[in-house]
């Protein structure tokens, strides 16, 4: 697998922290026109909302938009294919690519009842924090252990066999960077220029209720992975299953 980041240094989000000179804000309603599930006619759900009026990923990104959504449905055959949007000029998005509906079965995830499946999360002002030096050493450490072989590192071999046990616990959100992958990356292909798309966000499976309580999105331990492409202005989206 190969992979480009958006920006070298990877950002957790941390939750209930704003920065007055930029507006990151993970879940909550929106009124972004096009962004409608284009199978079950619902809007699509609010991930998370990228300010970039923050240089510390506008700069990198550099596109003429002031914000990015990450947007997904989880109910319907739309998850089972990365899905991809386009930005527009005027804060709109026109959906490029996804998976059509084939059947009338929706997805209730732990959910016993449809019913309780959310349509929005609550929203929850953010800010970007920059990874420590030895979290992404060990990010770094996880992604080469894949691809080549570090059995002659035993220090750098040592750090690539603890790092799960470790994030897991100490990653929940990231922008940017080397990304901590459990299950593997997509490969995000952009459906207009068919260019390898840059990683953007990963997004573990957790939102903060209205008590500020920490909760699951679907009670299935998912990561849903997005990519970005600059020159198109279109944003990949796709889960997957950490086990």
């Amino acid at each position: 697998m190969y992979f480009s980041s958006i920006s070298l240094v990877g950002y957790r989000v941390s939750y209930f922290i704003s920065d007055s000179r930029c507006h990151h804000i993970f879940g909550g309603k929106h009124a972004i026109i096009g962004a409608c599930c284009p199978n079950c006619k619902l809007p699509l759900i609010r991930l998370l909302q990228l300010d970039m009026l923050d240089r510390k990923i506008g700069d990198n990104i550099a596109i003429p938009i002031q914000y990015i959504p990450i947007l997904y449905c989880f109910r319907c055959d739309l998850i089972d294919e990365p899905f991809y949007y386009r930005m527009n000029d005027d804060s709109t998005i026109s959906i490029v690519k996804y998976k059509e509906q084939i059947s009338s079965r929706i997805h209730t995830w732990g959910y016993i009842d449809e019913s309780k499946l959310p349509v929005y999360y609550p929203e929850v002002m953010i800010s970007l924090t920059e990874l420590s030096c030895e979290e992404q050493y060990l990010l770094l450490a996880s992604y080469l252990s894949d691809y080549i072989d570090i059995s002659f590192l035993p220090e750098l071999l040592n750090i690539s066999k603890t790092y799960l046990q470790k994030f897991t616990n100490i990653i929940n959100h990231q922008i940017g960077g080397i990304p901590f992958l459990p299950q593997g990356w997509t490969e995000f292909l952009c459906p207009i220029c068919d260019k390898q798309m840059k990683f953007l966000a990963s997004i573990a499976d957790e939102y903060v209720d209205n008590e500020h309580k920490i909760v699951s999105f679907t009670y299935e331990d998912i990561q849903v992975q997005s990519a970005i492409c600059p020159d198109c202005r279109v944003i990949g989206v796709n889960h997957i299953n950490w086990c």
